[in-house]
């Protein structure tokens, strides 16, 4: 697409199908057993931290399901229980990442928060911010960061800097603004 000597007409689109079973559907195959939920070492400070974020920035945290999201239009914060994450460092690092997206309300910091399906840039930018201030909440905390959690926090910044392309100082934006939410959160 980028070498200009090539012409249009090289360029196919076309469609491909791939079968998708779950394991409960195939005759034969031994069930996968059964994880056992993880035992997270609490950090006393982090706990007391979250729920006092929580509680002075006024956004309800909620606790069920599979997926973590911040919802703006219900100011809630919903988290799998702390047994679904591999350790405390990623339940933690989770919990401060949503918490940076509450910051955005218009009633706190009043980032424009976008859909990904919206604005994927405004998007990608949103993740860096957040992503990035958890982080740095993480540190002011002490939360222990074992190398496989700070090499996940790594690879979701750079997946997200990969989809801005246009703008080489999206990152360091991107710090000054995850900088400024640390503030905040921590203020609270």
């Amino acid at each position: 697409k980028d070498d200009p000597t090539r012409k249009e007409e090289e360029f196919r689109i076309f469609a491909k199908t791939a079968y998708v079973f779950n394991a409960a559907q195939i005759e034969g195959l031994q069930p996968l057993p059964q994880q056992k939920p993880q035992e997270i070492e609490e950090n006393q400070l982090a706990e007391e931290v979250i729920k006092t974020m929580s509680e002075n920035m006024e956004v309800r945290l909620s606790y069920g399901g599979d997926e973590a999201y911040y919802s703006p239009g219900t100011d809630t914060i919903t988290l799998p229980a702390k047994e679904s994450f591999y350790s405390a460092g990623e339940y933690y690092g989770t919990a401060l990442h949503e918490l940076s997206h509450a910051t955005g309300a218009p009633s706190r910091l009043d980032r424009p928060l976008v859909s990904v399906f919206a604005d994927r840039d405004g998007y990608a930018i949103e993740e860096l911010r957040a992503e990035i201030a958890s982080t740095f909440v993480c540190a002011e905390l002490d939360v222990d960061m074992p190398e496989s959690v700070v090499k996940n926090h790594m690879a979701y910044v750079s997946s997200w800097l990969s989809q801005i392309k246009q703008d080489h100082n999206v990152l360091f934006s991107a710090i000054k603004d995850a900088d400024k939410i640390a503030d905040y959160m921590i203020d609270k």
